[in-house]
């Protein structure tokens, strides 16, 4: 699979559900403009997701903010550009795990924290909105700028 290039066009604001409130409205327009998703995009897991234990999106989002990494994460934007992609470049990107975009967490119903995420639901390519009060574990990476 040769490079997949991408293209959000961070001039506009991102749509999110009506109920919701913007967490960290500053990055809302931060990222790449163009990108090939294979070479700039990586995945990020928290230190202790790496030695197979469990932690919650509180502690993710704690991890990335105290990392400055908050910044590198890709946004509803490119969760939506990475999902016109298709099913397939998805599982040959990604295989069985569930990517998250915490460049958007969003102030949800009763007050609870939202990351926006993509997933391979038994063939189904979904685009849900997860709790970040949630256990996390090592097929849950963040996606971020290299």
């Amino acid at each position: 699979m040769e490079g997949l290039i991408i293209q959000v066009p961070r001039s506009m604001k991102p749509h999110y559900p009506t109920y919701a409130r913007v967490l960290h409205p500053e990055l809302e327009q931060v990222g790449r403009e163009t990108y090939d998703v294979r070479k700039h995009v990586r995945q990020w897991l928290h230190p202790c997701l790496q030695t197979d234990l469990s932690v919650t999106g509180h502690e993710i989002h704690l991890e990335l903010k105290e990392k400055q990494l908050l910044s590198r994460c890709l946004n509803l934007q490119d969760a939506k550009a990475i999902k016109e992609l298709g099913l397939d470049t998805f599982r040959q990107l990604f295989g069985g795990k569930a990517v998250f975009f915490w460049g958007s967490i969003i102030i949800g119903h009763n007050n609870h924290l939202q990351v926006p995420f993509l997933f391979d639901k038994r063939g189904e390519f979904v685009f849900e909105w997860f709790r970040v009060g949630y256990p996390f574990d090592a097929n849950h990476p963040a996606l971020l700028f290299s």
